[in-house]
């Protein structure tokens, strides 16, 4: 990539991190990050890393997590690619939780804080993986910019990233915009190994 257009990816780099981490500052959406579906994808890691299992783990909104039949075992209907994702951030903060000294359950604010930053970092993937793929195909930094901010603005994509990061929505844009980035190269040497 040329300077300028470095400069203009850095800049619209820093200006979403800075818009999607506004809030996250200000401590005002905390209590929106493990609820619904997004605790469903969450729940894989402090219930296995911590709890030792779906019996013990504390959940938020029980309405959304069966028993199985004659145990105390939760039952989550949701899979478990955004905890994957999700898992080195989680290891962060449970080391910090456990360090701090505070109560480590996996839903205090270190984990809700290290799963925002989680959405930010694949808000970022994704969108440096389509600036990659728009100046792949040869569109000029102006226009590559331009779309990478109508695609911000203009979809949900930042509401996810700044007030639902749990929510499977950016993890999906990231993993798409790489496959994106990723299939010519898959095409031009295919193979097991690919």
């Amino acid at each position: 990539m040329s300077t300028p257009r470095s400069l203009l990816y850095y800049l619209l780099f820093v200006a979403v991190a800075l818009s999607v981490f506004f809030p996250f500052i200000r401590d005002r959406y905390v209590d929106n990050v493990f609820w619904s579906d997004a605790e469903g994808y969450y729940l894989y890691l402090p219930a296995i890393a911590i709890h030792g299992g779906f019996d013990k783990v504390p959940v938020r909104t029980p309405y959304q997590f069966e028993h199985y039949p004659g145990t105390d075992k939760h039952f989550t209907k949701y899979t478990y690619g955004v905890s994957i994702l999700q898992a080195p951030f989680f290891f962060v903060a449970h080391a910090y939780a456990k360090w701090s000294g505070g109560p480590a359950t996996g839903y205090e604010r270190p984990y809700i804080h290290l799963i925002r930053v989680a959405g930010i970092f694949y808000l970022l993937l994704g969108l440096w993986f389509s600036g990659l793929v728009l100046n792949r195909m040869g569109f000029s930094g102006a226009i590559t910019v331009i779309t990478l901010a109508a695609v911000l603005l203009g979809t949900n994509l930042l509401h996810y990233a700044a007030h639902e990061p749990s929510m499977s929505h950016i993890y999906s844009f990231a993993l798409f915009a790489w496959l994106l980035y990723a299939l010519p190269g898959f095409y031009r040497t295919p193979g097991v190994g690919r």
